[in-house]
């Protein structure tokens, strides 16, 4: 399991913290703690699975904005 926090982090943009807190409406702590899993309290937490969401999601499309430049860089 903690394998698949770590690589949802990897995948995300510079500035992950504060985009997931203002869009699920915590704080970038908040955020940090469900994401490093810093005790059962945090993921308990009434924002976690908002978070987790919202982080997995980032993290897609980061990953998919990444692939992409990256094919296209490949064709030049």
């Amino acid at each position: 399991m903690e394998a698949n926090y770590e690589e949802i982090k990897k995948n995300l943009p510079v500035g992950w913290q504060k985009k997931i807190a203002d869009t699920v409406g915590c704080s970038p702590i908040t955020v940090t703690n469900v994401l490093g899993r810093r005790s059962d309290k945090n993921i308990k937490s009434r924002y976690a699975i908002d978070v987790l969401s919202c982080a997995i999601k980032m993290a897609e499309e980061h990953k998919k904005a990444i692939d992409k430049i990256s094919n296209q860089a490949k064709s030049l």
